[in-house]
């Protein structure tokens, strides 16, 4: 899948989240610019979570990511969908 980035100004640094024994995350959220600006949540996993700690709320970054996208049924047999960025 190819890579994908967007600019814009960082609204949101969450702290990282200890999943599993194995597995971490950190979600950080961006503003774009523009007429119709959007917010878009981002999520940095494991080795990564670390790489935001260089930048402070009110930053302008290019983000580049992948979209990655999953299923998962629940406990009531229903097939939910996933989209991370």
């Amino acid at each position: 899948m190819s890579e994908n980035k967007l600019t814009g100004k960082i609204i949101v640094i969450m702290e990282k989240q200890q999943v599993t024994d194995t597995f971490s995350k950190r979600e950080f959220v961006i503003e774009t610019a523009g007429e119709y600006p959007e917010v878009v949540k981002f999520e940095l996993t494991q080795a990564k979570c670390e790489d935001i700690d260089k930048h402070k709320l009110g930053d302008e970054i290019t983000v580049h990511f992948n979209v990655r996208g999953r299923a998962w049924e629940n406990k009531q047999g229903k097939t939910v969908y996933f989209v991370s960025l």
